[in-house]
């Protein structure tokens, strides 16, 4: 797969409303996410899929208290502008290990 074709990314972004946690995985790649949908569904867990623009995900601002990004088949020229899009999306209450 080439580094910068689409579904080389999947980033998987939780919230935590109240106390219970809700969890929305992210990819470029529709297949990838029917894929993850069907996963998901055999397993009996339960997320949102969404199909989106990395550099531009479709979450607002610190909404996610967990952030989880495999970025190792980006291309290296799309690193920087992800990670902002990682940052930004990431509540101020979240830890960074």
């Amino acid at each position: 797969m080439p580094l910068s074709e689409p579904g080389a990314t999947r980033l998987l972004c939780g919230r935590v409303p109240a106390r219970n946690w809700s969890s929305s995985a992210v990819d470029e790649n529709q297949e990838c996410i029917e894929l993850a949908r069907a996963k998901a569904l055999s397993l009996k867990a339960s997320a949102d899929f969404l199909s989106g623009n990395l550099e531009a995900l479709d979450l607002k601002d610190g909404s996610a208290r967990l952030v989880i990004g495999d970025l190792s088949l980006v291309a290296p020229e799309r690193l920087s502008e992800i990670m902002q899009e990682l940052i930004r999306v990431t509540s101020r209450m979240a830890r960074w290990q």
